[in-house]
């Protein structure tokens, strides 16, 4: 009886450690005050993969084993019940989880990536998806951007602080190359097979003189001479053919240029003219620029095709070109209201101007691209009047995107490319 009695002291005694042990475990708990869903990308292709992270608050917060994620529309991305989201098609999705006592949502897109180049304050900068990923912190000017075969090429011209002279440069893969100790400026580039074009400008002399600027063109680094004096604002390799578009200088006058393998062909005997950029589609070239109409000295928006002038519209101009597979040519650029002191942003397709959303009073589209049957441009706008500030803009299909800025800061969108 004795022992029995023993046996149920401990028995009892045991129990109540248990039962201390679990009123303290309960009063440790930490109730979940906030939840936050981390990601390294904003955006992923269709058949890709991205893993989100969710972090509690407070960090000793008990509870996450519960979390559970969902995804508002399985039919553009699926996420699993670890945080791993699958893109399934393009379009907009919102990823949210939630522990029962807090949640969070994040909004990814699910298409091609967006590379933009341009700069932000003054800086070298680009943008990926929206998103401002890098600058090298020179003041300057990314002017093209060319993605191909898994690679980035970024043709670009830095100031030297020292001098302010400006010096081309070649970034691959975010490698940068020097092109030139002189001044000078890079604006495209092209690449075929392990050959690197890039077009831009040298001064003859060395200090530096504008009217000595000589249009040249580097072939893996080494320059080449395409006329005395003038510039070469864009280079498109097609075949066995180099195109490269740009303007003679002579005499006062600028003379818009198509070059073929170096060979020069004047487009316009204006006087006042220049080529911006190159399209070629089968055995169509296409070179968009300006033209000045010597009689009215009217600014015209002009696409040679195969060197035969077509005027698009008084007081424009066409700053870059491109074609759809379907063979719709596109074309970027701005019109002047000269009464109201302000431009327009524009794109035209098969010479029909549509105009596009400035969100103020200035704006100019830059660039333009095809891809998986949307139309991307890149530009600037000036978001109201008495600010002096511009943001570096993206159009897609029409719609206003503005990309990661300080809006206190200028910026701007010269080049836009497609990854699919």
């Amino acid at each position: 009886m004795k022992k029995n009695y023993l046996l149920m002291k401990k028995i009892c005694a045991v129990m109540a450690v248990v039962l201390l042990l679990s009123c303290s475990e309960e009063t440790t708990l930490v109730a979940v005050s906030g939840i936050e869903i981390r990601s390294e990308e904003y955006s992923l292709r269709p058949g890709e993969t991205l893993q989100l992270t969710a972090s509690l608050s407070p960090d000793d917060a008990t509870g996450f084993d519960r979390a559970v994620w969902s995804s508002d529309d399985e039919s553009v991305a699926t996420v699993d019940p670890s945080g791993l989201v699958t893109g399934i098609r393009e379009g907009e999705v919102t990823i949210s989880v939630t522990t029962g006592y807090a949640d969070a949502s994040l909004t990814l897109r699910v298409g091609p990536d967006i590379y933009i180049v341009g700069d932000h304050g003054g800086l070298n900068t680009l943008w990926k998806n929206g998103r401002k990923v890098w600058s090298d912190g020179f003041g300057g000017k990314m002017s093209r951007i060319l993605a191909q075969g898994g690679h980035t090429y970024i043709a670009a011209f830095a100031t030297d602080p020292v001098t302010a002279y400006n010096h081309a440069w070649l970034y691959v893969d975010g490698e940068a190359t020097q092109l030139s100790g002189r001044f000078s400026e890079a604006y495209a580039v092209a690449v075929s097979g392990n050959d690197v074009y890039v077009a831009g400008c040298e001064c003859e002399d060395e200090e530096y003189d504008m009217l000595k600027n000589r249009p040249v063109l580097w072939h893996n680094g080494v320059p080449s001479y395409l006329a005395d004096y003038g510039y070469a604002n864009d280079v498109v390799v097609a075949g066995a053919d180099i195109y490269v578009a740009g303007f003679v200088t002579h005499d006062w006058n600028n003379d818009a240029t198509l070059w073929k393998n170096g060979r020069a062909q004047k487009l316009s005997d204006s006087g006042i003219s220049a080529a911006t950029g190159i399209a070629v589609h089968g055995e169509d070239v296409y070179v968009s620029g300006s033209d000045v109409d010597p009689e009215t000295f009217t600014t015209y928006a002009v696409v040679w095709k195969n060197g035969i002038p077509e005027r698009y519209e008084e007081h424009a101009v066409v700053t870059d070109i491109c074609v759809s597979p379907e063979g719709d040519l596109f074309a970027s650029g701005y019109v002047v209201d000269y009464a109201n002191r302000t431009a327009s942003a524009a794109m035209w397709k098969n010479r029909q101007r549509i105009d596009l959303d400035s969100g103020g009073l200035e704006a100019n589209a830059m660039s333009i691209r095809i891809s998986g049957g949307r139309v991307y441009v890149a530009g600037i706008t000036r978001q109201a009047a008495g600010i002096s500030a511009t943001r570096a803009v993206l159009w897609v299909d029409g719609t206003l995107v503005p990309l990661e800025d300080d809006p206190r800061t200028s910026a701007t969108a010269y080049s836009v490319a497609i990854v699919e």
